[in-house]
């Protein structure tokens, strides 16, 4: 048999202890006794350990002078007792109170219900902290935050903004607009103003206070909802903004709602009680203005020969027109004129905003005298009225053999000094050079002038002819920065020493991107001239995906980061345009594969109203993808998150976001609490391509 003390060790059979080792096992044995005592003492008073839920408090909108409950649930998850002290309160207000009756104690996996009341009596915001004082040595004052939805009433509008859009010239135009109270107390209307911008946009507010029997020095009391309604009060209020434009332009005004900020009619409206919503109202007077490139003068021409001129038709108004008619009015016009390739009128032509048609007048002069005549084109006005423009149309016959136009094409930057009529080598931002040198009068005389046009080119390029850079004093030669992709076409007549003009000869141009990923943006806006150095400035950009976003210091290409390194794919921003409407171009040569893009456009700066941005995106030279935005940028520091691009492999997908953003602030997109993440659509999330977003 053998005895365990501790860390000693006896066997007893083989041992016979003497007096005074018997009595040094006694000692130990007492010992002993008494480590298991203070153990079990120990374990008596040790503290018990806090656990709250919830630990955050945030109380459900509540009306003025009604009341809201959260239970706290204390328990004590330790081995011994937990002594709950107190409970106190640090919020900013004193509408918050508990039941607390302490000082309470909770033995191991008890627990205890605390309620917190919330009764607002009036508009302020609360928030703070609940302290539970306990005797946890770890957690002695454990917090719990506080928070309320700041009670009162909440003005809704809708619509917000209150958009118009285009209307035409002088045509009035309506919109319904809805107040609704959403906040918890009633909400009195104290004034509801505009007039403040446009004197265009007016509404019939006091007609519809009128209808309902509110005087002029009576408030209009809205209900509450979900609580119901507290006295006469109307759930909804309907009145109707109307915009009158009375000359083109972009009109713009505010809608000021004012109203009480506690809901209550006892002293409701006064000076440090009116809280105020702001909706804005926007809209654009449009018309429908025909403009041609009349007169038409056939200068000199030979007898019994026919010359030729078009007739260019463009809808510069923001508002589609109607052409009706196309007519020589015979009563003031020679019979030596006459009109070809005239579009078919059985019915009426629409030529929407920007559009451009076209008719030939010929001219065939039978003697040496001078001609004259009227083409007539009836068509709609900006008021929708049938209106009439005239063509004046001049010649005169000669006994002279006209001078005959012959042009080439090249394009400055090709190698191979390709040339030609017909022109498919050319890529943008590369010079085209027409060349008239070849051009000859049959009968011996001399070529005195040589008359330059650009006929055709896409809207977003401008007319851009200039001297031949390195003939600059010959003007037999002429050149053309290509902008874009699109399609140019450079039109040549010369005049003989007889004052004989040519027919036209002409080169075709058509340019073709030569990257892999090329975007393009181009913008108008309706109320621009483009007849000076002023316009709106809006911004292109291209984000890498995803450790870019818009404005990102190093993975969105913009103004401010042109030529961003991205480890190889080296996109840059080629054209930058700040003051009309585009083009700006950013391209790529070297997409990565697995890799997502992002387009947007910026509106940097406002001039002119709304701009109207159009993006195409090219992959591989063939435009992919056009994007417009008829909604447009309406102020400066809009956003339009356009689409994305995924490339893998030669092979590129293209997902349209088409989603505006307000008023973002590029200063915040710095910071990750603030910035705008470019969106991920539904189509992307469904796609399963490779990479992340």
């Amino acid at each position: 048999m053998t005895v365990f003390l501790g860390l000693i060790t006896i066997p007893l059979a083989s041992y016979a202890p003497t007096e005074p080792m018997i009595q040094r096992l006694s000692i130990v044995c007492a010992i002993a006794l008494l480590l298991a005592a203070c153990r079990e003492n120990v374990a008596e008073t040790l503290p018990g350990t806090i656990e709250v839920s919830p630990t955050d408090v945030t109380f459900p909108l509540t009306s003025v002078g009604r009341s809201a409950d959260v239970f706290l649930t204390i328990r004590n998850i330790g081995s011994g007792d937990l002594e709950l002290d107190d409970v106190t309160l640090d919020v900013t207000t004193d509408y918050v109170r508990t039941d607390f009756n302490g000082p309470l104690i909770l033995a191991p996996d008890e627990q205890a219900t605390v309620r917190v009341t919330y009764e607002p009596q009036g508009a302020e915001f609360t928030q703070g902290d609940l302290h539970i004082i306990s005797d946890d040595p770890s957690n002695g004052d454990f917090v719990v935050s506080i928070n309320s939805i700041q009670p009162g009433p909440q003005a809704r509008v809708t619509p917000n903004p209150i958009d118009f859009g285009v209307v035409r010239e002088g045509v009035p135009s309506t919109r319904t607009v809805v107040l609704q109270n959403i906040g918890s107390a009633p909400l009195i209307v104290c004034d509801m103003i505009t007039g403040t911008g446009s004197t265009d946009i007016t509404d019939d507010v006091p007609d519809r206070l009128d209808a309902l029997g509110i005087g002029p020095d009576e408030f209009l009391v809205m209900n509450v909802p979900e609580v119901g309604a507290t006295g006469a009060g109307f759930a909804t209020f309907d009145f109707e903004v109307r915009y009158l434009p009375s000359a083109p332009g972009a009109d713009e005004d505010v809608l000021i709602i004012q109203y009480d900020s506690l809901g209550v009619l006892e002293g409701a409206c006064s000076d440090d009680r009116i809280s105020s919503v702001e909706i804005d109202i926007a809209g654009e007077a449009g018309t429908a203005v025909l403009a041609t490139n009349c007169p038409i003068d056939f200068g000199t021409s030979s007898i019994d020969n026919t010359s030729r001129e078009t007739v260019s038709m463009t809808n510069v108004g923001s508002l589609p027109l109607e052409i009706i008619d196309i007519r020589i009015d015979r009563s003031r016009s020679s019979n030596d004129f006459g009109l070809e390739d005239v579009p078919s009128l059985q019915d009426p032509i629409t030529m929407a905003a920007n559009e451009s048609r076209g008719f030939i007048v010929s001219y065939f002069p039978t003697d040496f005298t001078a001609d004259g005549g009227v083409v007539e084109i009836e068509h709609t006005d900006g008021s929708g009225s049938v209106a009439v423009t005239e063509c004046l149309l001049s010649g005169v016959g000669i006994d002279n053999e006209c001078p005959v136009a012959v042009v080439e094409g090249t394009v400055r930057e090709d190698t191979l000094g390709r040339r030609g009529t017909q022109i498919n080598w050319g890529v943008p931002l590369q010079t085209l050079i027409a060349d008239g040198g070849q051009s000859f009068d049959p009968d011996g005389g001399s070529i005195v002038e040589y008359r330059w046009e650009i006929v055709r080119r896409p809207d977003a390029a401008v007319n851009g002819l200039r001297p031949n850079e390195t003939r600059p004093d010959d003007d037999s030669t002429t050149q053309y920065f290509i902008p874009i992709a699109g399609v140019y076409e450079i039109e040549l007549r010369v005049v003989d020493d007889a004052g004989c003009v040519s027919p036209p000869a002409s080169i075709t141009a058509v340019a073709v991107p030569n990257e892999l990923i090329s975007v393009e943006l181009t913008w108008f806006n309706p109320g621009d001239p483009l007849s000076d150095n002023q316009g709106a400035d809006v911004d292109l950009h291209l984000t890498r995906l995803p450790e870019g976003y818009f404005f990102h210091p190093q993975f969105d290409t913009y103004y401010s980061n042109q030529n961003p390194i991205w480890s190889g794919e080296e996109p840059s921003l080629d054209i930058d345009d700040t003051n009309g409407d585009g083009p700006e171009t950013i391209q790529m040569d070297s997409p990565s594969d697995c890799r997502w893009y992002g387009i947007g456009a910026h509106y940097f700066r406002k001039e002119f109203g709304t701009a109207y941005p159009t993006v195409r995106v090219y992959i591989n030279g063939i435009l992919t993808q056009e994007f417009f935005s008829n909604r447009g940028l309406r102020n400066t520091d809009d956003f339009w998150d356009i689409a994305r691009i995924h490339w893998d492999g030669g092979t590129a997908t293209v997902f349209e976001v088409d989603e505006i953003i307000e008023n973002i602030d590029s200063a915040l997109q710095a910071d990750p609490a603030t910035r705008i993440a470019p969106l991920v659509t539904p189509a992307m999330e469904a796609s399963n391509l490779c990479g992340t977003f």
